[in-house]
């Protein structure tokens, strides 16, 4: 049963990630994929994007997130994403310490 749940969050995780991370991603639409020209939002444009992502949970949570964050990183050699975990203990306080 302890697999089980492992394989349960391992796919949360990824599907929050691949949603997360869709975010990123350009697309042309409109006028603009028909003419052939690039959109102003395109991520061919070069400049260096800078991004932070937090999160809490397990080792298995952990490694798979820096997993995920590498093969983002890979597919797009222009986003930078800096890593940051924590353990669930002191989570919140922390986020709410940063909104403040």
């Amino acid at each position: 049963m302890k697999k089980r749940a492992g394989w349960t969050r391992m796919a949360i995780l990824l599907s929050a990630a691949a949603v997360l991370f869709a975010g990123c991603s350009s697309a042309n639409t409109g006028n603009n994929a028909s003419s052939g020209t690039e959109n102003a939002g395109s991520g061919d444009s070069g400049k260096k994007v800078a991004l932070r992502f937090s999160w809490w949970g397990d080792e298995t949570r952990h490694q798979a997130t820096l997993a995920a964050i590498k093969l983002y990183q890979e597919a797009n050699p222009n986003v930078t994403i800096e890593a940051e975990y924590g353990g669930f203990d002191g989570y919140e306080q922390k986020i709410k310490t940063q909104l403040a």
